[in-house]
């Protein structure tokens, strides 16, 4: 079982760390956040708490070494967040979890080869400290970002498997263009509309299909 340090435990990360397949730990700044991931435990949608090894700071990692770090921060947040942690030497790979184009500017950063795309294709949003909501199913693609397959890809995608049906892409760079696509087609209309995706779709298919054509 791969031990997976998780860098955010906002929706995506949290609602990852509670399901996947490994050995978690969460790094997240929030400290009423952190309190309660590590007792009563995460609420997701309501359900059972499911407790979770929390810290607020990289110095309460200690020695500890991990198979992959998650990010699963916003972009502006990456150029503080991630310099500690790649110099503690002691995490093999690290993930890009966020939307657009993050991946070369996150790869300067950890170092070349250091780093795997993975693609979150479900929704979640924040309630407050200790609670998620989870509100769309889908699961993950995860690749290297020169298309070769892996077997660090596929044992992180078999960790992931459990939070949703997960596969490994030898063009993990024409997804993220495909996400950035879906995502630029929908959201403002989404935002300017108040409907979902699915809504949008049904209710104004001739706004998204001109988007998509102009995308």
């Amino acid at each position: 079982m791969p031990r997976i340090l998780v860098v955010g435990g906002g929706a995506i990360g949290g609602i990852t760390a509670a399901t996947a397949a490994a050995d978690v730990v969460v790094l997240d700044a929030n400290t009423e956040h952190v309190a309660k991931l590590n007792g009563p435990g995460l609420v997701i949608n309501g359900e059972d708490p499911v407790r979770l090894e929390a810290v607020a700071t990289v110095d309460e990692l200690g020695d500890d070494e991990f198979d992959f770090a998650l990010i699963a921060v916003k972009s502006p947040l990456h150029h503080v967040v991630l310099p500690p942690l790649v110099e503690r030497g002691d995490i093999h790979a690290f993930v890009t979890l966020g939307n657009g184009l993050i991946q070369d500017r996150v790869e300067e950063i950890v170092g070349e080869g250091n780093l795997l795309a993975c693609l979150v294709e479900w929704g979640g949003s924040n309630v407050g400290p200790g609670e998620l909501i989870r509100d769309s199913e889908g699961g993950y693609v995860v690749g290297e970002l020169d298309g070769v397959l892996t077997d660090r890809a596929r044992r992180l995608a078999k960790a992931l498997a459990p939070v949703g049906p997960t596969r490994v892409t030898d063009n993990v760079r024409g997804m993220i263009w495909t996400k950035l696509q879906v995502n630029s087609t929908f959201t403002g209309l989404s935002a300017v509309s108040g409907l979902r995706y699915g809504g949008v779709a049904e209710q104004g298919p001739d706004a998204v299909f001109a988007l998509w054509a102009e995308g």
